[in-house]
This record gives structure tokens, sequence and C-alpha cells, in this order.
């Protein structure tokens, strides 16, 4: 049996080094702050989480508000809400290709002193391409100051 032993000083460089075998420049790490270059970061090749958030003052029953229009198909991961002030408001997320009512993402009531977060759809979750993703406001118990909601998803 042949024992080799490696000089502390050699072990030392290779493990200080940022380039692995067969790849030319830094690795990207999972902790240290780095500038990207040359990375295909499409969403064809990564699952990149977005949100979208709205903040309605005064919302009054039937209210609805356009938050945003999607240009690739979309899969809804959860729905987040709060509100202020009242004592409950009843909230539909919809999708449609126009602000008309139209499929329902997630509904559910949103009492002042319950903020919910990340709650799983409740509806049709998977979105098609340009559809007017809209926030409807069903019925305002009490005098509600806002309504925060926010939409995170996934582009498919």
């Amino acid at each position: 049996m042949t024992v080799t032993v490696r000089n502390p000083a050699d072990i030392a460089t290779h493990a200080a080094l940022t380039t692995t075998h067969g790849v030319a420049g830094s690795i990207v790490g999972t902790t240290d702050t780095q500038v990207l270059t040359n990375k295909d970061l499409t969403a064809e090749t990564n699952a990149l989480r977005h949100s979208k958030s709205i903040t309605v003052e005064d919302p009054a029953n039937g209210d609805r508000i356009p938050m945003f229009m999607n240009e690739r198909a979309i899969t809804v991961l959860g729905v987040s809400f709060c509100s202020e002030g009242g004592t409950s408001v009843v909230i539909s997320v919809e999708y449609n290709t126009s602000i008309a009512s139209g499929t329902v993402i997630h509904a559910d009531t949103c009492a002042t002193a319950t903020p919910e977060w990340d709650v799983s759809p409740s509806g049709d979750s998977t979105v098609p391409t340009d559809q007017i993703i809209c926030l409807e406001i069903g019925v305002v118990t009490g005098s509600v100051d806002q309504i925060h909601v926010t939409v995170e998803y996934d582009e498919d």
C-alpha cells in the first residue's frame, strides 16, 4: 500500500479556489453576493417566484380593481391579505381577458384582526396567458380603512 502525504499549503490553496474543473470563471455560490454574467436566467429554464400586491383604501362593496396582466401562463401559489379598521372584507381574486367577473383564483373573508399569509388558492390556480388578474371586493362589514392583497406566483 502506498500512502501519499499532501503538503498542507497545497490543500489550503485548492480549498480557496473559486473555479472548478471544466468551468471557466467563478462558480455561483449560495451565500456570497455575486454579479452574474453569461448565465441563463430565462423562465424556460428556471422557476422564478413573483408577487404582485395592491392596497385599496376605503374599499366599498362591489369594487373591482385590476392588479396586473400576465404575459405568460402562471400558477398562483398563494394569496396573502390583511385589512385595517372595520370588521371584515369578503374578497375574490379572479382572472379574465377583461376586468369583468371571471374565473376565481381565490375567495375568502379577510377579518381585520387576522391577517392571512400565503393561503393556498381555493379556486383555479392555473392562469392562461394574457389575462387580467383583478381583486373584487364583496361585502365590507364596518368602516374598513384599507385592505392589502398579495398574489404570489410562478411563470409556467
